[in-house]
């Protein structure tokens, strides 16, 4: 298999364990696909589970390396709610604190980086937009005032994602190559993402990869008959 293969297809969970937590298999598992002439067998653990007709892949994080841009745009998001919230001008500098640590929480932001299973990696846009109002809920506002300016922080700053961004998410390197593989091996690829459906569309289309996939699968499930088609599920 090509070394470069290896590197987008190996992937190393290492999220949730702290310290001196015992070890878990399913947060240290390794998947490796291997490409021969006649087929392409998915490895796990070192143990062959059998060959591979199609993958599906999610975009952010695994087409793309989007870490930099959510990292930006949840910056930004914590930053116009800061500013939304002391226009009350009937808080204390410890609730301002307060806000933002409950949204750096909510949002996954850490001195690490992003939480994989924070809500601005996983979550859709409206589902950050309720987790933020609850937040600033939380602090004090009342909830019509709170899903008010969560409303108003996402208008300000949804330019920040996506292609708008000035962190603008690039393909994960190596993935050109892996996809040329899979097709000249005859394995079907798809996208399944949390992303609406004109974001998955415009990275694609951004990076002159759309042509390898056969369909997709967007939060919206625009495309769910499409992919049951494709896949047979």
């Amino acid at each position: 298999m090509a070394g470069i293969s290896t590197r987008i297809l190996e992937n190393r969970i290492q999220q949730g364990a702290g310290a001196d937590a015992s070890p878990d298999p399913l947060l240290a598992s390794r998947a490796v696909l291997w490409f021969t002439q006649a087929m392409v067998d998915l490895f796990l653990n070192e143990r062959r589970l059998g060959p591979v007709s199609a993958v599906l892949f999610d975009k952010d994080g695994t087409l793309s390396h989007s870490e930099p841009m959510l990292t930006l745009l949840a910056e930004a998001r914590i930053a116009a709610a800061l500013q939304l919230h002391n226009r009350a001008e009937r808080f204390s500098a410890e609730t301002d604190q307060r806000l933002e640590t409950l949204l750096r929480q909510a949002y996954g932001l850490s001195p690490a980086g992003v939480d994989p299973a924070g809500t601005i990696a996983v979550a859709a846009r409206d589902h950050n937009l309720i987790s933020t109002a609850t937040v600033l809920a939380l602090v004090g506002h009342g909830w019509p005032e709170a899903l008010a300016i969560s409303e108003e922080v996402f208008r300000r700053t949804d330019h920040q994602h996506g292609s708008g961004s000035s962190r603008v998410p690039q393909p994960t390197d190596g993935l050109n190559v892996l996809l040329q593989e899979l097709q000249s091996a005859g394995v079907c690829c798809a996208v399944i993402s949390n992303d609406e459906t004109h974001g998955i569309r415009a990275f694609l289309n951004d990076h002159d990869l759309s042509d390898p996939f056969a369909a997709l699968w967007s939060r919206s499930e625009e495309h769910t008959s499409e992919l049951q088609s494709q896949f047979r599920i």
